[in-house]
């Protein structure tokens, strides 16, 4: 709206003029007939634009135009004129008129070209004042910035700055109340640093604006005057995020005493303090964490244990810490000034000046463990790291010297210990190795590095599915990770192994965890000792006592028979699994033409291979026979199929055994025939107690055979003597044939184990027994006499 004062004395033309321009704009439109009334109100600032009149009785227009220009010169004035006088027209525009226009125009001329005139003349005004206005404010804003920056400059300490800021803002928006909120790097949680006339209530509920919004979103917020949001151009507060980088670090708040509106351009500026103040509270948080950081690098340099020394680039000391003195025995007056030099020994102080030389020329770490020498001159063992610094203003050497007495002597224990266990590890048969916790192999002492062909610098970060095949090295893991996981060692594990040549080897290992100084577990050691031979032996020890029982077995048997032949099938097949063969024969030959000797065969074949032997009985019926001249110089003949080529000339592998054991059967020490043992489809081996073991059970056969024909010659005729025929065993009958079971007229099954004296006359039972008892002496005697025991004498 542009506010319009009108002077004129005729009311007529003030009434039309309100009249037209009121649908020509957007006008309020007073008109005055009393020049000096007028004036008042437009001093007043109530008037936008003054339209006067050249007639008027108390003053013309161009006295009252002059008068309101020296109080007010920028309000556009229209000045009307009721006739073209160049005159007047003169004198109004030296009096400082805008427009001038003649009353005698049409009225629908006049009146627009007057709407139009003061428009744009107020706008115009409007426009410069608010230009001006703006001027003014940007120049106390940035004169307020410039004086905060000072003072951010100077504060020292983080109370200072909030201090500064809040009274900044405070006389930018013109209020008394305002507050500083940080939140608390270790808890995260608003603290209220610093508060300027905030009331006790207000500091316990702070109820002014939700922070915690503010700080979920960081942005500023200015709240609104309660009950009223449709009113957004007064505020009543605001809350402005404090925002390093991208951190929120804390909200500054104000709250006005009267609700009212803001310039943006003020609200710009807060904001650029409040940010402004979070560089400065950085700055001054980093100042104070250096100055603390410098009294605990001071405190430091004084507690330190480790003698440093500041040398100038001369070679001089300039500066000791009180462990120097301390140690060296000097006091700190006596080395400073002191040549670097002089704290050495006389024959490596050249090397120290050639290393200081270098140091000083290239930069770098200097390190060396030359012993210092104290004011007694006895050597101090230090180790020594120097380097290019600044003290002051100058350019110096640090040297860190830290006496070093008690690591030489660990050292020196360390090495004797790894020595011990060196030779250890050297002289021990069994193989010894150590992994970390992923399995990675660290290191193995000689016999585990001969077993996997490997050696000490190719070995670490291996694992065992670099030396074993992918099953062996599953299971081998897999109790390594029980050993890890349950922290529990395991002893004497049985591991069986494949080697290259596809022969089994037995190990028998230990694993046991390792751990670090607070008890984690870091990996295992591990041991493994070789028991091939041993499990090997205890194999054939079980193979042998098999062989051992089925021999027991095959002998019980034959001496409860009565009949040998319908038993043997049965013991060809204890014999045959006991030994771990696929075929047993028993083969009996007349070749000597005797009595008693007799062709006979019998076998026993695993099942599985049947269909297979049974084709192959010509050939077995052929070997063996030809095998017997064998017999006749060793106690047994064993072959492969190799040995079985070249010994028999035989052409045709497919029909050749691939093992065979054949035993001798003697029966009254004459070869009665042989017991073979055979495999077909696979390599076998028998070792000499078990071949021992098998020649008992050839030798129980062959006794048996050896009974049963001895039965056959002697027993059946002594059966049917005519003359009583008995033996006696200790004064007992053992045997009666049936003639003197009938001379005595008793039972055979009674005189059996009865006492023979008992049957003879009393009045013959001396002479009896004396001719049975000597008949006993001539017997032993002549048994002395065949034996072999008795030695010849010189008679």
């Amino acid at each position: 709206m542009i506010k319009i004062i009108v002077v004129n004395d005729e009311p007529a033309f003030g009434e039309m003029l309100s009249i037209y321009m009121e649908d020509l704009g957007d006008f309020d439109i007073s008109v005055y007939s009393s020049p000096d009334d007028a004036f008042d109100k437009i001093v007043a600032g109530e008037a936008d634009a003054v339209i006067t009149d050249y007639f008027m009785r108390e003053m013309d227009g161009i006295s009252f135009t002059r008068k309101v220009k020296a109080v007010v010169p920028d309000i556009p004035f229209v000045f009307l004129a009721d006739f073209d006088d160049k005159d007047v027209i003169l004198k109004a525009n030296n009096a400082g008129v805008d427009f001038i226009l003649l009353k005698n125009e049409e009225p629908s001329r006049l009146f627009p070209e007057i709407a139009l005139k003061i428009t744009n003349s107020v706008i115009k005004h409007r426009g410069k004042k608010e230009s001006e206005a703006g001027c003014r404010t940007r120049e106390m804003l940035m004169r307020a910035q410039r004086d905060l920056m000072a003072r951010f400059s100077e504060s020292s300490t983080t109370n200072q700055a909030l201090d500064a800021a809040l009274n900044t803002i405070r006389f930018l928006v013109g209020c008394t109340i305002g507050a500083v909120h940080l939140i608390n790097k270790k808890t995260k949680k608003i603290e209220l640093v610093i508060s300027h006339n905030l009331s006790d209530d207000l500091i316990r509920r702070f109820t002014f604006g939700d922070l915690h919004q503010v700080v979920y979103t960081k942005k500023a917020r200015y709240l609104l005057v309660p009950g009223k949001p449709d009113n957004k151009e007064h505020i009543i507060g605001g809350q402005i995020p404090i925002i390093v980088g991208t951190d929120l670090i804390g909200i500054l708040s104000f709250i006005l005493d009267n609700p009212k509106k803001i310039h943006p351009e003020l609200i710009d500026t807060i904001e650029i303090v409040t940010s402004q103040l979070g560089n400065t509270l950085v700055r001054i948080r980093s100042e104070e964490l250096v100055h603390q950081r410098e009294n605990e690098l001071s405190e430091l340099y004084n507690a330190m244990q480790e003698i440093v020394i500041v040398i100038d680039m001369d070679g001089t000391i300039l500066n000791v810490n009180p462990a120097a003195t301390r140690i060296l025995g000097y006091s700190e007056e006596e080395l400073i000034g002191m040549p670097i030099q002089a704290l050495y020994l006389p024959k490596i102080s050249d090397e120290i000046i050639l290393q200081f030389m270098n140091l000083t020329s290239s930069g770098g770490i200097m390190q060396n463990t030359f012993p210092l020498i104290n004011r007694q001159g006895m050597e101090i063992p230090v180790e020594t790291r120097g380097s290019i610094g600044t003290w002051g203003d100058r350019h110096v050497l640090f040297s860190i010297s830290r006496e070093i007495r008690e690591r030489l002597e660990a050292e020196r224990n360390l090495h004797e210990y790894y020595e011990r266990i060196k030779a250890i590890l050297a002289s021990s048969t069994a193989q010894i190795y150590m992994k970390n916790q992923d399995l990675q192999y660290l290191m193995g002492n000689e016999p585990f590095l001969t077993f996997i062909k490997s050696d000490a610098k190719s070995l670490p970060g291996k694992t065992d599915h670099d030396f074993f095949s992918g099953s062996v090295a599953e299971i081998r893991e897999k109790t390594d990770k029980m050993v890890l996981t349950a922290n529990v060692p395991i002893y004497n594990l049985e591991e069986e192994v494949l080697g290259e040549n596809g022969n089994k080897q037995w190990f028998v290992s230990s694993k046991i965890p390792i751990h670090d100084q607070s008890g984690v577990v870091t990996g295992l050691v591990g041991t493994s000792l070789e028991i091939t031979l041993l499990v090997q032996t205890k194999k054939e020890l079980e193979r042998r006592d098999r062989i051992l029982s089925a021999v027991s077995t095959v002998a019980q048997t034959l001496v409860r028979g009565n009949e040998w032949e319908p038993i043997i099938p049965g013991c060809l097949e204890l014999l045959g699994q006991a030994a771990g063969v696929e075929q047993v024969v028993l083969l009996g030959m007349n070749f000597h033409n005797r009595p008693g000797f007799e062709e006979y065969f019998s076998e026993w074949i695993l099942s599985d291979v049947k269909d297979c032997v049974s084709e192959k009985f010509d050939l077995i019926t052929k070997i063996i026979p030809s095998l017997f001249k064998y017999l006749e110089k060793t106690r047994f003949y064993i072959g492969d199929k190799k040995t079985l080529l070249e010994d028999l000339s035989i052409k045709d592998e497919k029909i050749t055994p691939c093992f065979i054991l054949l035993l001798p059967v003697f029966s009254s020490e004459f070869l009665w025939g042989a017991l073979a043992f055979l495999t077909w489809n696979h390599e076998h081996s028998c070792n000499i107690s078990e071949i021992e073991s098998l020649t008992m059970a050839s030798e129980v056969i062959g006794s048996a055979i050896s009974r049963y024909q001895t039965e056959e010659l002697f027993h059946k005729p002594v059966e049917r003597s005519l003359v009583g025929v008995y033996l006696v065993q200790d004064n007992r009958f053992i045997y009666t044939n049936p003639r003197l079971s009938e001379i005595l007229g008793c039972k055979r099954e009674k005189l059996e184990n009865s006492a023979f004296l008992h049957y003879v006359h009393p009045e013959d039972a001396d002479m009896v027994f004396f001719t049975t008892r000597e008949l006993l002496k001539i017997l032993t005697l002549l048994m002395i006499l065949n034996s072999d025991v008795l030695q010849p004498t010189e008679e």
